[in-house]
């Protein structure tokens, strides 16, 4: 997937139809149908193994308390706001977290994810990705343009890439990683 709508690449356009302002017109009988209620945001999740939820027009973001005890979720990527994080700790069945622009500096919850395979954190406020330690199944890791300082002390036998750039690691830790990881590519 690509991220280039977090990540300032090209916007879309509205449609000529968005453009357009919206005209209710009144059924035979005069009145105006009433508004649709819109749906519980927890209903409509339910279910599904995949979220993208990009862009929030109510600057609410996402809480990810909506989404805990959604076992099937098994993707999610969002630029938007993310509030009450730990709560993706419940996703036992999370094997993607695209979180790009993450708010927080820790994530203690990333520990709840034993089935995480990629996790990516670019341009995020995180600091610590020891958490990571104990996923096994750990594939692929981008903090590029994050704050992260820490690494995880861990050897994880599924790893291809880690990219670390333009963050704060120390060279040494870096260095550490690298080697500890042989077969992958860690930049």
């Amino acid at each position: 997937m690509s991220d280039d709508a977090c990540m300032g690449g090209a916007r879309s356009r509205p449609s000529p139809r968005d453009q357009q302002p919206s005209r209710a017109r009144a059924p035979a009988g005069g009145a105006l149908p009433r508004p649709r209620r819109p749906l519980d945001f927890r209903a409509r999740v339910a279910g599904l193994r995949s979220l993208r939820f990009l862009f929030d027009r109510s600057d609410k973001g996402l809480d990810a308390h909506d989404l805990a005890g959604h076992a099937d979720l098994h993707f999610l990527a969002t630029c938007a706001p993310l509030g009450s994080a730990s709560a993706l700790g419940s996703l036992p069945e999370l094997r993607t977290a695209l979180l790009w622009r993450y708010p927080e500096k820790s994530a203690a919850w990333l520990a709840g994810l034993p089935a995480l395979r990629r996790l990516d954190v670019r341009n995020a406020a995180l600091e610590d990705l020891t958490p990571l330690s104990g996923l096994t199944h750990l594939a692929r890791i981008d903090a590029t343009g994050s704050a992260v300082e820490r690494l995880p002390n861990a050897t994880f036998p599924e790893l291809e890439r880690a990219d670390f750039l333009s963050t704060p690691v120390a060279e040494e830790d870096g260095e550490a990683f690298t080697r500890a990881h042989p077969r992958a590519k860690v930049t």
